[in-house]
């Protein structure tokens, strides 16, 4: 068996250890290099390593280097990862709270590169402990030596450029000794929210990205950071690593702070302080809101911000009249517990999809302090209303029997008997109140109620509204001496002082104002309803024009307006539309009746559709009611025929202009109609086609009017084109009997003919038929007998000045004339 001989050599290039030389049969060469295999690895192995951070600024950041048999040496960055980092800093005693690849000033190393493709679980107690290529093994250069940057944050910087003031610009942040930017993808009001606190800036106002306050330089730092809002700061959010990141200066994230910006709130256009068209000032202009998802909790919260109380009663378009300039925000939405509307959600400042006719508003519930003035009886009189320190009335387009309702309650006055407009209880003075009141009924203050102003200058004292409650009696109320009564009046017995109220007299339900609803008439005690049966727009124009309502647009039946209860006072109405009262119409007499409430009537009233600031009642600016507020018609396509239904609409006869270009001056608020396009014989504006509401492109100058005759005429166009077709029918149908009468007088000619060429057997000639002229103004007497030969003409026929002569007359005459032949012969 061979010897074994082991040679041990010095070998300079290593690195302490020794480098087996063997000679030995191939069986045992192969055992002992395992042998030295292992020496190897467990010299390497051993707890001489040591590690170290080099060329940093502290001892917590810089190159990775690690001492291995007593040679220092460096660590390959392939697959060099945060978990890494995070053992390296650990390992050292460095903290964890920033961690980071690179460093300060890296600069390359020298000597081994020990370790390369190292990766960590970030649990291990030492950077040997990861798994790597193996000591020594690696395909770098020092060009790749890794470093690492451990802090507690302390040593960081942050802050805000090119936005004129430290609060707000372009967000920059200083580490490893360099300032870089922050991208913006994915960047919200959450991530601004802990610049902003971070800063010590207050909250955060806005943000924007695509380098709004101009590109920075340098490195790009964070990406897709995660925030919730609550971070110390920024590199507290989660992150994909220091300097990682897929973007250009292009797209550098920027934020406005509360304490950087010019803000400001306010409500414009209302009728109080509290109440209009919202607009912020931003950037030292101020603009709108848009009402894309508009709700109460936004107006709570604009309310609140404004020192106004926030029972909002009313939010969208609460005024006639849009913004301009700027909408500087869109898809506001609040939680409601902010203290400003800016510090709700919503789009970047200044990006949106709206224009002005979507502006935002609000009407926040002030206190409104109501009394009753000028009634003979307590809990009676002119209702007026007190904002702030002023009182003023309420016209009495702008009431409803609803409201009436809520006021009496507030005033601990039981219910509503009666509202009475035009001043019943005489013209108050000073301040009319723009606003009308939408209240449902079960409101327990008018000051709950919504309201929707309308514009300025529509309205007089001599329409100030009147109501009349029951004083909480629970009696039945005494109807009043019918004799005494006008269809409009509340009167008082004087024996008990209890408020009274005339048979017959009405009032409308559920309709959202006071002239339209289901009817209601009030006798014996007792409101009750109308049944629908034979009811139509004669009927209904009584009632319209009973309650001051103008004319009926429409009568409605089965129920329309929501069942009633109670008695059905009355059915089969049949007026004859020139009545005052409803009660003067035939009818089957009081609760006389076999209707259930499901057939209950109502009206639609024209007080929807005025005319303005014409010289008549019946000329003027024309003017509807839509979406809560008055507007105007534009010019557009308007012609005789438009002018004519509104005139007839209204009761003003016919119609004798159809003005343009603002011929009674320009209106305010919304263009509601354009490009109508009536035939003239529709019922009311908006039967016939037109654009839909509210869309125009139209300006005031362009607002349509009409001149009405102010007289109406003996039928309606569409009645009198009705009859005028009737007696066209009537005049083709006696032409065409007088034509079939022709044709039967010749059949019987014909006939009469052939008879006498039979009867005259070979005679030379056949004795022609005679024909006696007859005077066109025969007796009628004489029209309307059969005639010799059984020919019937009928009484009040057209006389054709001709007459039939029999056969036998016939021959009589030839018999006659042959004979008179002879003898002169």
């Amino acid at each position: 068996m061979d010897k074994l001989r082991m040679v041990l050599h010095d070998n300079s290039g290593s690195v302490g250890f020794k480098r087996c030389s063997v000679h030995f049969g191939p069986f045992t060469l192969a055992v002992v290099s395992v042998f030295c295999t292992c020496l190897v690895t467990n010299a390497l192995g051993g707890t001489d390593k040591e590690l170290r951070l080099a060329a940093g600024t502290t001892k917590c950041s810089g190159r990775v280097e690690v001492k291995v048999q007593e040679e220092w040496g460096t660590v390959c960055n392939n697959g060099w990862d945060l978990a890494a980092v995070s053992v390296v800093c650990k390992q050292l005693g460095c903290p964890t709270v920033i961690k980071a690849t690179g460093w300060t000033n890296s600069s390359a190393g020298t000597g081994r590169i020990w370790m390369d493709h190292v990766s960590c679980r970030g649990n291990e107690s030492a950077l040997w402990d990861c798994k790597h290529e193996g000591w020594g093994k690696h395909n770098c250069t020092h060009q790749q030596d890794v470093g690492v940057t451990c802090s507690d944050g302390s040593d960081l910087e942050m802050r805000l450029m090119n936005g004129g003031n430290r609060c707000s610009g372009r967000i920059e942040i200083k580490f490893q000794g360099q300032w870089g930017t922050v991208c913006d993808d994915n960047f919200n009001l959450d991530h601004a929210s802990v610049v902003c606190k971070q800063l010590g800036c207050g909250s955060a106002i806005s943000f924007s990205g695509s380098a709004n306050f101009g590109e920075g330089s340098g490195p790009i730092w964070f990406d897709d950071l995660v925030c919730h809002g609550n971070e110390s700061a920024l590199w507290n959010c989660r992150h994909e690593g220091w300097g990682k990141h897929n973007c250009d200066h292009a797209e550098d994230a920027g934020v406005i702070c509360l304490e950087g910006a010019d803000l400001s709130l306010r409500l414009v256009d209302g009728v109080t302080k509290c109440s209009g068209r919202l607009e912020v000032r931003f950037k030292g202009e101020w603009g709108t809101v848009c009402d894309d998802g508009w709700d109460s909790d936004d107006a709570a919260v604009a309310c609140q911000q404004l020192g106004c109380p926030t029972a909002v009663t009313a939010i969208g378009r609460v005024n006639a009249s849009e913004g301009t300039g700027n909408i500087w925000l869109d898809s506001v939405s609040c939680q409601g517990h902010e203290s400003a509307i800016w510090q709700c959600r919503h789009h970047e400042w200044g990006k949106h999809y709206c224009n002005h006719n979507e502006d935002a508003g609000v009407t926040c519930s002030a206190h409104r302090e109501p009394r009753l003035v000028g009634g003979d009886i307590p809990c009676s009189g002119r209702v007026e209303v007190k904002h702030g320190d002023t009182w003023g009335t309420i016209c009495d387009s702008d009431f409803s029997l609803e409201s009436a309702n809520v006021l009496c309650r507030e005033l601990k006055c039981g219910s509503v008997v009666s509202i009475l407009g035009g001043a019943h209880f005489g013209e108050g003075n000073g301040q009319i109140w723009a606003e009308e009141f939408q209240c449902e009924g079960n409101e327990s203050h008018l000051s709950l109620c919504p309201i929707a102003p309308r514009p300025d200058g529509t309205c007089s004292h001599s329409r100030d509204i009147g109501v009349v409650c029951s004083r909480n009696r629970s009696q039945t109320l005494y109807p009043c001496n019918s004799t005494s009564l006008d269809p409009k009046s509340s009167v008082v017995l004087e024996e008990n002082g209890v408020p009274c109220i005339g048979s017959g007299q009405l009032r409308l339900v559920n309709g959202g104002g006071r002239c339209a609803g289901r009817i209601e008439v009030y006798h014996e005690g007792f409101w009750g309803t109308i049944c629908d049966d034979s009811w139509d727009l004669d009927d209904a124009h009584v009632v319209c024009r009973q309650l001051g309502c103008g004319v009926a647009i429409n009568a409605t039946g089965s129920a329309h307006f929501g069942e009633g209860s109670g008695p059905i006072w009355l059915d089969e109405v049949n007026c004859n539309g020139k009545e005052s009262r409803i009660s003067q119409c035939r009818s089957h007499g009081w609760g006389r009746q076999n209707c259930r409430h499901k057939e209950d009537a109502g009206v639609i009233c024209s007080d929807k559709i005025r005319l303005e600031e014409g010289t008549t009642n019946c000329s003027g600016r024309v003017e509807v009611w839509h979406g809560g507020s008055w507007g105007t018609v534009c010019d557009d396509s308007w012609d005789l025929n438009d002018a004519q239904v509104v005139c007839r609409q209204l009761g003003c006869g016919l119609a004798l202009e159809a003005g343009k270009e603002a011929a009674f001056g320009q209106g305010t608020g919304p263009i509601w109609l354009n490009e109508v396009k009536c035939k003239g014989n529709e019922s009311s504006l908006w039967d016939c086609p037109a654009k839909n509401w509210g869309h125009s492109d139209c300006g005031h100058k362009e607002d349509a009017s009409v001149k009405c005759s102010d007289v109406i005429t003996s039928c309606d166009v569409s009645l009198c084109s009705g009859h005028s077709s009737t007696v066209a029918l009537g005049v083709l149908g006696v032409i065409l009997l007088a034509f079939l009468i022709a044709a039967f007088l010749w059949i019987q000619r014909r006939r009469q003919r052939q008879r006498l060429a039979v009867s005259s057997r070979g005679e030379n000639s056949v004795h022609e038929i005679q024909y006696r002229e007859m005077n066109s103004c025969l007796k009628a007497d004489d029209l309307n007998l059969y005639n010799s030969s059984g020919l019937w003409l009928p009484r009040g026929s057209i006389a054709l000045g001709f007459r039939l002569v029999t056969a036998a007359e016939a021959e009589r005459h030839s018999t006659s004339h042959s004979s008179g032949k002879k003898s002169q012969t």
